[in-house]
């Protein structure tokens, strides 16, 4: 089994067999009213597939660099150090200083779907401008490709789907995956903007201290 999965990194395959996932909606609100937002839909997938794509991250976590802005799904952070980044600096611009106190202005963002929203193509872009080691680089282009997933409510199952965009809820590769697709939102605002963002996962916040006088660039 172990060379195995050995031949399978070498060739940079993910196993077609591997990619069907079976969608089990769990219910983020109670009790859930609509079923287009109130469900999670975390896929049930091969535990081999799992290992796999664990040996994946490990083999490849030097080259996968995240911006510090990032606290989900990040090794040694969490919501706490998310909270302590964000408001410290709220708390020295409004009251720990001698000097005139600043307001602060924050944009809370929350991304709709954000797993299932994942466009292929651009993840793959932004993975190659990582500079990753291109046999990894085909083995997530052949892990996001070709992938199936069907509903399952107790013992009914939907038809089959593809799924053409997305990462899977679920799988041990997909929360790195998306860190990577919105790792750059920090540069999409000019830096002489002086705007700070703070991400846990699919949660972004944004904010600026602003002082008696000045104008609001958010």
């Amino acid at each position: 089994m172990t060379s195995l999965r050995l031949a399978l990194i070498k060739q940079c395959k993910y196993p077609s067999h591997y990619k069907h996932g079976l969608v089990t909606p769990v219910p983020k609100a109670y009790p859930p009213t609509d079923v287009s937002n109130d469900f999670r839909q975390i896929s049930v997938l091969p535990h081999i597939g799992k290992i796999l794509e664990r040996v994946q991250l490990q083999l490849n976590q030097n080259d996968i660099i995240l911006r510090s802005s990032q606290h989900g799904f990040t090794s040694g952070r969490s919501t706490t150090s998310a909270l302590i980044s964000i408001t410290q600096p709220w708390f020295n611009a409004t009251d720990n200083t001698c000097r005139d106190k600043a307001g602060i202005h924050a944009l809370f963002i929350d991304f709709k779907k954000a797993f299932d929203l994942v466009d292929h193509r651009i993840l793959l872009n932004k993975l190659a401008l990582m500079n990753v080691n291109k046999s990894f680089w085909l083995w997530v282009k052949s892990f996001l490709s070709g992938r199936t997933q069907q509903v399952k409510i107790n013992q009914t199952l939907s038809s089959i789907e593809g799924c053409p965009a997305g990462v899977p809820q679920g799988s041990a590769l997909s929360p790195t995956l998306f860190n990577i697709h919105i790792d750059d939102l920090d540069t999409s605002v000019p830096e002489d903007l002086e705007v700070s963002t703070y991400k846990y996962a699919d949660d972004c916040t944004q904010s600026e201290c602003i002082m008696k006088g000045e104008c609001s660039n958010m």
